[in-house]
């Protein structure tokens, strides 16, 4: 979606309604003029020496925490401990009034030993403990850091974000004491107060300050950086403010400019962060982290997918680098698609191929080498895998178990059905997705995909942060 602006554009005013309208959507010259100055702020950045991964979509300066790390291999969790919040953010995505089970990816964990066994089941070495504010069940949150540490010790890095109002040094003292290896605190909550800090200090071994870069805070932003450093913290991690149904009215009470991607974002809360990061990189700071959302749209979702896509991929099938997973069909007459059989058979060839019907050839791309598609019509459908609590009916399903009293459902959702690589598309489709030297599509360049764009995500990732438009 990200390459097709008239679906983004579709999905965002569904998803705002008559609200749509009351957005402050930036103007083609404005969307010049900012893409300009991110490419200024990138170019200085590289000459300070800070670092981008994650195909251009995380932007460093030092080392990132043991935590984000985890994210990046794509071997971290995150348990939402409660919905419940203290705070009053104005940028908040969601209503925060519910104390709630424990959840994540919208699996229900009630009982900490279904936790750590899914914890095990998929060899996470990051877990985070959010919320809501987990302080405001600081007895359920206790329960879990504990366990969890106590079962899987050092083999997994163990952290948890608070807004720090409910913060104590006896609270701290006994999350560190079971084993809570960082403290992320959001000290946007509270007027950017650092009082708290100080109870993790020399308890907690990483330290770190997690917030949304407000354009309208950037200079007590920075002018705060040295004082973040003197208090012991490690990290900064700076998010992207993103618009939802939720917070829209105070968005567009402070007169943000948005730009339109998969969801509806602040180009000045990007900008913001991307000005902190050369200002950590040219003075005294902690290590700085922009954690883009075009970061996580692209590889935290690829990461959830991948863990259940291989339990769910045939042998005729892929999976491709964006996590879904792909079939690609030859179809024709039952003579051609026969001789195309056995063409292969006749290679010593037995794996990676089914036939369906006689006129129907399933394969993956290790076979595309050894195909005559002459005369034959070539298909490619895609599927999305994810793991439920129960299944949709919408698609294949296989059970999960995770213990002896539960079974998660790992289940593939249809999401493109047989669409046509007609000839002449058949060399760029190749060219794209099934070589190791691909031809890759920088952010800024999406007509190099041609005709294909609709089914670029489902196969690479973008490189770049998210175009302004």
């Amino acid at each position: 979606m990200e390459f097709s602006q008239s679906a983004m554009l579709a999905a965002n005013m569904h998803e705002y309604q008559d609200d749509y309208q009351r957005l402050n959507f930036i103007t083609e010259e404005e969307g010049r003029a900012a893409t300009l100055l991110r490419s200024e702020l990138l170019e200085k950045l590289v000459a300070t020496g800070a670092s981008s991964i994650c195909q251009g979509t995380k932007l460093h300066t030092g080392e990132l925490s043991p935590g984000c790390r985890s994210c990046t291999n794509g071997r971290w969790s995150c348990l939402f401990i409660n919905g419940l919040c203290n705070g009053r953010c104005f940028y908040c995505p969601t209503t925060q009034d519910s104390k709630s089970e424990p959840t994540t990816n919208n699996l229900r964990f009630a009982n900490p030993q279904d936790y750590i066994d899914y914890v095990q089941l998929f060899d996470f070495t990051g877990v985070s403990i959010s919320g809501g504010e987990p302080l405001m069940t600081y007895d359920r949150t206790l329960t879990y850091v504990t366990k969890l540490k106590k079962r899987f010790g050092n083999a997994i890095h163990l952290w948890m974000y608070t807004n720090g109002m409910l913060a104590t040094e006896e609270k701290i003292r006994s999350l560190a004491d079971a084993g809570l290896d960082e403290i992320r605190f959001d000290i946007s909550a509270d007027r950017y107060v650092l009082d708290k800090i100080k109870f993790a200090t020399g308890r907690i071994p990483w330290i770190t300050v997690e917030i949304p870069a407000i354009p309208e805070d950037y200079q007590q932003l920075r002018a705060l950086l040295p004082a973040l450093a003197d208090a012991g913290v490690n990290h900064l991690n700076l998010h992207q403010l993103r618009c939802t149904p939720h917070n829209l009215n105070n968005l567009t009470a402070r007169n943000y400019r948005f730009s339109h991607g998969p969801r509806i974002l602040s180009i000045d809360s990007e900008l913001t962060a991307l000005r902190l990061l050369f200002d950590a990189a040219t003075g005294r700071a902690p290590a700085v982290n922009y954690c883009s959302y075009a970061y996580k749209y692209r590889f935290q979702s690829r990461a959830s997918r991948l863990r259940v896509a291989a339990r769910l991929a045939d042998p005729c099938e892929d999976i491709t680098e964006a996590g879904f997973i792909r079939r690609l069909t030859l179809t024709g007459s039952a003579k051609q698609i026969s001789e195309c059989t056995a063409q292969i058979n006749r290679k010593g060839i037995t794996s990676g191929l089914q036939l369906e019907n006689p006129g129907r050839l399933n394969f993956n791309i290790s076979l595309w080498p050894h195909l005559d598609f002459t005369g034959c019509t070539l298909l490619v459908s895609y599927y999305t895998p994810q793991l439920r609590e129960n299944a949709s009916y919408r698609g294949r399903t296989l059970k999960v178990p995770l213990n002896r009293k539960r079974t998660l459902i790992a289940e593939r959702i249809g999401t493109v059905n047989g669409r046509e690589i007609p000839p002449e598309e058949r060399l760029l489709f190749k060219t794209l997705f099934l070589t190791e030297n691909h031809l890759l599509i920088q952010g800024e360049h999406p007509e190099l995909l041609g005709t294909l764009a609709d089914i670029y995500e489902l196969e690479r990732l973008p490189d770049g942060l998210h175009l302004y438009q």
